[in-house]
């Protein structure tokens, strides 16, 4: 009686370290993962930093569409539509909130993008965990997400795509969780931000399939989601205060020729696909393709994709630069990590298995 006591005691003493081992180790890690988004976030703040507000220390950039966002702005706070035109009306999200912030138009929207990429930054690291990689591998994602031409160039001088980015960031890591209807109200929300929001369609369908989903109800998925977003989408063009010179972009010899012709529309999207692109182009060649579950490999193909189906089409129809192919990063990133950094062994990186709590039947 003694001895089976004593083996009890034993055991109980043995789970109980095992048990203050775990949540030490847990701790550890959330404290870990919390300075590294702390650390990233910071990072990223200083890269865009230089550009904020236009600024034309380093970059002489000519005005385009930043100036309809500024103006959109300003109708939002009670100004005249004046001077605002398509496609730029299109897309109300970041000019509305903007014109909530007590600052001069183009200094809001700037800051309504800064708080979108931390956003996209968090997703992104959530997603890269989701995927498995150690946290060498987040470390990596984040910092080719940092530390790329389109998070320096393009984030904070005027233009709304930041926004559009955010959303498929959140999308995307909805439909990893399985939030079938958060990820549609998303992509619902974020065409208001950026059309290039209509890349979920794609990663919600891959993401229904590779769950396991049938037929029916990856169709009927995605047929949902395409025609909520191409109502909406249609709703606020039609709505759309100022002058419209088209509800969509049509496809035209001259448009390809135009962008074909230009530098900037080809090297900025080469800038754009930068590491992430070169690394899967050089897995690619040596057939080393990404190590991921199952359910997530499809999705984020599918969404690199779809951003580069929309590119081609804005370069047959519209003026293009690497803007155009940011939302491929979102997936390009994952993709490329995953090729290069093997998988944590550990299922559901960050946390730490306890052994079972021995049973009270050892004391018969």
């Amino acid at each position: 009686m003694a001895s089976a006591r004593f083996r009890l005691l034993s055991k109980q003493y043995r789970y109980r370290l095992a048990l203050t081992d775990s949540i030490s180790a847990t701790s550890t890690a959330t404290r870990g993962s919390g300075f590294r988004i702390g650390a990233l976030c910071l990072l990223l703040i200083l890269v865009i930093l230089p550009r904020f507000d236009r600024n034309t220390l380093f970059v002489d950039q000519p005005h385009r569409d930043d100036v309809q966002y500024r103006r959109y702005v300003e109708f939002f706070r009670g100004g005249p539509e004046n001077g605002l035109e398509s496609a730029s009306t299109w897309r109300p999200l970041v000019p509305f909130l903007a014109a909530f912030l007590p600052a001069r138009p183009m200094t809001a929207i700037n800051l309504v993008n800064t708080f979108a990429l931390l956003g996209t930054l968090v997703f992104l690291l959530l997603i890269l965990r989701r995927s498995g990689v150690d946290p060498a591998g987040e470390w990596l994602g984040g910092l080719l997400f940092v530390l790329s031409f389109p998070a320096f160039y393009y984030s904070t001088i005027g233009y709304v795509d930041p926004g559009g980015l955010f959303f498929i960031a959140m999308g995307t890591w909805l439909t990893i969780r399985k939030k079938w209807t958060a990820a549609l109200c998303c992509a619902i929300v974020g065409v208001l931000a950026k059309e290039s929001a209509f890349v979920l369609v794609a990663v919600l369908s891959a993401g229904a399939w590779a769950r396991g989903r049938s037929r029916k109800q990856v169709v009927l998925l995605s047929v949902t989601c395409l025609l909520a977003l191409v109502v909406v989408s249609a709703a606020v063009r039609e709505m759309a205060p100022g002058v419209r010179y088209a509800s969509i972009w049509i496809p035209s010899v001259d448009a390809f020729a135009d962008n074909a012709a230009r530098p900037r529309a080809w090297l900025s999207g080469a800038l754009t696909v930068g590491i992430p692109g070169l690394i899967l182009l050089v897995n690619a060649i040596r057939r080393k393709l990404p190590t991921a579950p199952a359910t997530l490999l499809p999705l984020f193909w599918a969404g690199l994709a779809a951003s580069g189906a929309m590119w081609l089409f804005a370069f047959t129809s519209a003026y293009v630069d690497g803007r155009t192919l940011w939302p491929s990063v979102m997936f390009s990133i994952p993709l490329a990590v995953l090729s290069i950094k093997p998988r944590s062994s550990r299922e559901g990186h960050g946390s730490i298995p306890v052994p079972d709590q021995p049973s009270v039947g050892g004391m018969s």
